[in-house]
């Protein structure tokens, strides 16, 4: 049976998909507590940062090839070392995101759109559809992506049209107003979310049909998530303005709300709730998917597939006890980034760098 792959196309349009997940519903409201009108500088500062960041992970995909992340850092580091910095990779990185992902997943729902429906019930259904998708196989997901991207793009397309006749602009004035200090700090808050990810992508690399072209897929993937971010969060603080646009749990769905041209165009919010689901969809399945394979490799095992059910049915009743109130996730907002700086940036430089050595060291022996 020829293993399963993805093209270059359908990584690129997947990990866009994975990194606007519910980033697009939150970040407007994450950045503009912090930089007030200026949010939108914050997302060009966090995209550039994230390309120097892209620089560790071109170069990574290209070394370890058709190899998965468990076989190359054994082959790099040996057994014993390659599978604790494996497991590290696993705990700090796709595991806990999983569980902000279906908190995420569960609070949108309840909060906007199915306040009676237990969010035991909406979790389980957000995970049913992940796991059928994975036992299908990655090739399916992959044309997922690529039938269901242009769906996205309308969608977007329409709401962020629709905002244009109720925007003001001098409320993204002055600019710089103060100073470059909160523009900093709220450009940190969306690299820690999500644009310090770059290390879970890269254990699906060896999937691709050219891993050497990994670098060029997370590019555009980021230049499309991150255009996506700055029109959003652009628009809505033309529209709200910056004190409200703080203020708000989900601004970009309240924005779709607001949206009323004659009493007849309304209720563009539905297309924004559809959205979302898409873009959850895909960032759940590459993150569970990334978990499953990788634990796969940490305990030797020959098929992830028998680790999708059992690492739900842990994931799910962790992301119910992930936070009990706001003040926990504004404190976690704050700490993550650096968290993700660590494990999700140092620890693929240290990687890259003795794999850079070992490759040197193997040439001049030769």
């Amino acid at each position: 049976m020829k293993p399963q792959t993805l093209t270059t196309r359908q990584a690129t349009l997947w990990l866009t998909l994975y990194y606007t997940g519910s980033a697009i519903l939150v970040a407007p409201t994450t950045l503009t507590a912090v930089a007030k009108q200026d949010a939108w500088i914050a997302v060009l500062l966090a995209l550039g940062v994230h390309f120097v960041v892209l620089l560790i992970f071109g170069p990574l995909g290209r070394l370890s090839g058709k190899a998965s992340v468990g076989e190359f850092l054994a082959k790099l580091l040996g057994k014993p070392i390659g599978k604790i910095v494996l497991a590290l990779l696993l705990l700090t990185g796709p595991l806990p995101v999983t569980v902000f992902n279906i908190r995420d997943l569960t609070d949108f729902t309840t909060n906007d759109i199915l306040n009676r429906t237990p969010i035991e019930a909406i979790a389980f259904l957000g995970l049913l559809v992940v796991v059928i998708g994975l036992y299908l196989g990655i090739q399916t997901l992959g044309r997922a992506a690529d039938v269901l991207f242009p769906l996205v793009m309308v969608l977007l397309l329409i709401m962020l049209v629709s905002l244009l006749p109720s925007i003001t602009v001098h409320h993204i004035l002055p600019v710089g107003e103060y100073g470059l200090k909160p523009i900093v700090a709220a450009s940190i808050l969306l690299l820690g979310y999500p644009y310090l990810e770059p290390s879970i992508p890269w254990m699906i690399s060896f999937k691709m049909e050219k891993p050497a072209q990994f670098g060029k897929v997370l590019r555009n993937s980021a230049l499309i998530s991150g255009l996506f971010f700055l029109l959003t969060t652009t628009l809505t603080i033309m529209r709200a303005g910056p004190e409200l646009a703080a203020q708000l749990s989900y601004p970009t769905y309240f924005m779709a709300k607001m949206i009323n041209i004659g009493d007849f165009y309304q209720r563009v919010e539905a297309l924004l709730s559809f959205l979302f689901f898409i873009v959850i969809f895909f960032r759940q399945s590459m993150l569970i998917y990334v978990s499953a394979t990788g634990l796969a490799d940490l305990f030797s095992l020959k098929n992830h597939r028998t680790l999708l059910i059992p690492l739900v049915l842990i994931v799910m009743p962790l992301a119910f006890n992930a936070w009990s109130n706001p003040s926990m996730l504004f404190k976690l907002d704050q700490t993550w980034p650096y968290f993700r700086m660590i494990f999700g940036v140092l620890l693929p430089l240290a990687v890259l760098i003795a794999a850079i050595w070992k490759q040197q060291r193997t040439q001049s022996a030769a």
